[in-house]
C-alpha cells in the first residue's frame, strides 16, 4: 500500500519545497518566529494551503527551481488545481487503501508514501479523514498531512460498507488514477454516498 522508496522521497522531496517556497514567499511564517515541535505539521498545513489554493502558485515555483528535471515539472504541474477533502478510509487492501469521498461517494484507490496508513492512523478502518489526493504515474497517492476525526462507525455500516466495496472492486471500479474518474458512474456508488451522508447528518452537530 506504499510507494516504492525512490519514488516516495521524490514526492516527499517536492512537496516539501513547495511548502518550504510558501513559507519563504507567504505570511505563513514570520521571519524570527519559533516553531515547536508540536506545531510543525500545523505549519505544513497552512502552507501546503498556500499552495493547493493558489493557481498560479507551482509555476512561480519551477520558475525559481532551474535545476527541475523536465519529469519534475510535469509531475508538479499535474499537482495543480489539488485540494483537500475529506475521505472515509474504508478497508486496506494489499495493493491500496480505499477512500470514499465524502462529497459524491467516488471510491479511489490510494497509495501511502514512507510510512504505512497503519503507521499514521490511530485506529484501523473506517476512518475519517481529511487531506489531499495526488496523481503519481499513473497512480494516486497521499500528501501524508491528514486531519483525523475519530468518529466511530457503528458494524452495521461498516458491514455494508465492506460488503458493497467487494463488489465495486469485483467489477474493477475502484479509481486508481484520478484521471479516470469517470470510470465510475454515480449509480454504482449512491449507496455508499447516501449512507455515509445519512449518518453525519444523525451524528454530528
Amino acid at each position: 500500500m506504499q510507494l516504492p522508496l525512490k519514488d516516495a522521497k521524490r514526492c516527499i522531496r517536492l512537496f516539501s519545497g513547495l511548502d518550504m517556497f510558501a513559507l519563504e514567499t507567504s505570511n505563513v511564517f514570520k521571519k524570527g518566529q519559533t516553531i515547536v515541535a508540536d506545531s510543525i505539521n500545523e505549519v505544513r498545513l497552512e502552507a501546503r494551503l498556500v499552495w493547493q489554493n493558489d493557481s498560479t502558485f507551482i509555476e512561480r515555483f519551477i520558475r525559481s527551481k532551474k535545476k527541475l528535471s523536465e519529469e519534475d515539472i510535469n509531475l508538479l504541474r499535474s499537482w495543480k488545481g489539488i485540494t483537500r477533502s475529506t475521505f472515509v478510509i474504508s478497508k486496506y487492501y494489499p495493493q491500496y487503501a480505499a477512500f470514499i469521498s465524502l462529497e459524491d461517494g467516488s471510491v479511489y484507490g490510494v497509495l501511502a508514501l514512507t510510512d504505512s496508513f497503519k503507521e499514521i492512523l490511530p485506529k484501523n478502518p473506517p476512518i475519517t479523514v481529511e487531506t489531499s489526493l495526488f496523481p503519481y504515474n499513473g497512480r494516486i497517492i497521499w500528501d501524508g498531512l491528514v486531519s483525523i476525526s475519530m468518529v466511530s462507525f457503528d458494524k452495521n455500516l461498516t458491514s455494508a460498507t465492506n460488503n458493497e466495496l467487494e463488489t465495486i472492486k469485483k467489477n474493477g471500479k475502484i479509481i486508481l488514477q484520478l484521471s479516470n474518474r469517470s470510470l465510475q458512474k454515480k449509480e454504482e456508488t449512491k449507496n455508499l454516498y447516501s449512507r455515509f451522508k445519512d449518518f453525519f447528518i444523525r451524528n454530528l452537530p
